[in-house]
């Protein structure tokens, strides 16, 4: 490489007196693309947040064309910041449209819904103008040498270069990733960290996982090594240690977000913050009993974090655990114990008028009579929390919840409503892309087009539902998917093909442990299969199984098909086991 001429130097230093944001631009990283979708998510309370004022734009807002806000939607697809920026200077975009599309985007989808944006700079569309007006321009005459004469300033020099860099782009439309990365390298600890937690929502909301942990992590580092900055709001700090466990957990990394949770705790209690310690414990009890099957670990730690819920008359926190302790239950199949808690956990919530915490406890109430089989309350239940999760704007877990409606409804004996409400939730997960949630309610649908009579629709929906569940990689929602697609072929006389679809069931039950509902519906499902195929002493034995594995005689059996499980006792001589 040729030294650097005392020319090109000088150019440099009046470069970086009067127009250091060219050079900052130079160093913009591409941000990474979102790919994986994970359901549900944590999401943060935003009862104190300020309502946004766009009284300053209202003029450029109603004069923004919609035809105009097309092509620049076309013109940022899948455009990085340094992608952006070329179209700028290229002449295809300007400043004022660019700010101007963005507060467009603003008004019509973070007003009362996603709350991502904490406020708005009444002045950035004069800024915006500025920027379009034109200005001297100084360069490098070699991008080489920008690159060595940055490498050689000294550590000071750039660290003050990034602190007027970060001061600058703060009133700029610029992603918190890069705020928090200037914040960084210009040795600002309590700016990073709020950066790099924005960072991370952000990219959490969008399921790009890997991308958050980098914010996160990059935050944690901070708080390891320098403590925690005096101006770090402690809900930042709670934020922070949540969110990471919650991205660990996402990314199956079990022991760093069990260390993470017993870090968050054991820092909850030194700064003796109840709320906080409440939290940790939940999350932690939650990884013991859903992953490690610690369930007596578990319940110790959440009857610890119900008493100091009491201590601290913190009825959120007290409404939480009982919820959690629910859920335990449930995983043990103790029906009784699981309703006393689910049903403790709403009454508190109804009684604080919480509506996010309403919908969330009402969800998985709807669960839980869903795996009971009580369609009645199922459909109760699920409708409330539809409804309480789109007057927040939440419409993904009212989608979810109106899954939930639409299988009560075909259940009940409602096909055509079922079609009606699964129709839509389908199409509203294809739409935004939930791998999770188009998963879920497609089987749903398929089973109602079945009970229809609609038995072309009803095999091209039970065969994309299961390609769709291998695809997302979850127990659960393959077995749900394979049973559907059995009973569609059963329904169809493809028997030996129903066979083989529940028997793979059976074979992945031995690795993860299914849901009591679902071992049973498969086992009925078994016997209806081998029944219609004439096997009557193989469609007995899974009767047998069937029965075996019902524990509470006062609920339901899942599925349609139970009488031939009568016929089939009968035939093999078990007539008291017929008759229960």
């Amino acid at each position: 490489m040729d030294a650097i001429s005392e020319e090109d130097l000088a150019l440099f230093q009046q470069a970086a007196q009067e127009s250091f944001q060219r050079m900052v631009a130079r160093n913009q990283e591409a941000c990474p693309d979102a790919s994986s979708r994970t359901f549900p998510l944590v999401e943060p309370d935003y009862n104190a947040k300020r309502p946004l004022d766009l009284s300053a734009f209202a003029d450029a807002l109603a004069a923004f064309d919609p035809a105009r806000a097309g092509e620049i939607d076309a013109l940022l697809a899948g455009k990085a910041i340094p992608d952006i920026q070329a179209l700028l200077e290229g002449g295809d975009l300007t400043s004022v449209e660019l700010v101007t599309y963005y507060l467009d985007r603003i008004q019509r989808y973070d007003v009362e819904r996603l709350n991502s944006v904490i406020e708005l700079n009444p002045q950035v569309l004069a800024d915006a103008a500025a920027a379009d007006a034109p200005d001297p321009v100084y360069t490098f005459s070699h991008q080489k040498v920008s690159e060595v004469v940055y490498a050689e300033t000294g550590t000071a020099r750039r660290r003050m270069l990034h602190r007027r860099a970060f001061g600058i782009l703060q009133a700029m439309a610029v992603s918190s990733g890069e705020l928090a990365r200037h914040a960084l390298a210009a040795g600002l600890p309590a700016e990073t960290i709020r950066y790099s937690l924005m960072a991370g929502n952000d990219a959490l909301a969008l399921f790009a996982v890997r991308v958050a942990l980098r914010h996160y992590e990059t935050a944690r580092r901070i708080t390891e090594q320098q403590g925690w900055p005096e101006t770090v709001s402690g809900a930042d700090k709670q934020l922070l240690y949540s969110s990471l466990g919650r991205a660990y957990e996402l990314s199956e990394e079990w022991i760093k977000a069990e260390e993470i949770y017993k870090a968050m705790i054991s820092y909850a209690e030194s700064i003796r913050a109840p709320a906080m310690e409440c939290l940790g414990l939940n999350q932690l009890s939650a990884i013991y009993y859903l992953k490690f099957n610690k369930g007596e670990q578990a319940v110790a730690l959440l009857e610890r974090a119900k008493k100091l819920a009491e201590q601290n008359g913190d009825e959120r926190w007290l409404a939480e655990t009982e919820l959690n302790l629910a859920m335990v239950a449930f995983q043990n199949h103790d029906h009784a114990l699981t309703l006393h808690h689910a049903e403790q956990a709403l009454d508190i919530a109804r009684k604080l008028d919480h509506p996010h915490l309403m919908a969330r406890h009402l969800s998985i109430l709807s669960y839980v009579y869903l795996q009971q089989c009580k369609w009645d309350k199922l459909e109760t239940y699920a409708t409330e929390a539809s409804r309480l999760y789109t007057e927040s704007g939440n419409l993904v877990l009212a989608a979810e919840s109106d899954g939930n409606v639409g299988f009560a409804q075909m259940l009940s004996g409602k096909p055509q409503e079922a079609l009606a409400t699964l129709e839509k939730t389908v199409a509203f997960s294809s739409h935004i892309e939930n791998l999770w949630g188009e998963t879920e309610q497609t089987w749903k649908l398929a089973i109602t087009h079945l009970e229809l009579g609609h038995y072309g629709l009803a095999i091209k929906l039970a065969k994309k539902g299961i390609e769709m569940a291998r695809q997302l990689g979850l127990p659960s929602a393959l077995a749900l998917s394979l049973i559907a697609g059995s009973l569609v072929q059963r329904k169809t006389m493809s028997l030996a093909a129903a066979q083989e679809t529940l028997l793979e069931n059976i074979a992945a039950s031995k690795e993860h442990r299914l849901f009591a509902v679902v071992w049973e519906w498969t086992l009925t499902e078994l016997c209806a299969a081998y029944a219609s195929a004439g096997n009557w002493e193989q469609a007995a034995d899974y009767a047998r199984q069937r029965l075996q594995a019902h524990e509470d005689e006062s609920l339901l059996s899942m599925g349609l098909a139970g009488w031939y499980e009568t016929e089939a006792l009968l035939r093999g001589g078990d007539g008291d086991l017929a008759r229960a």
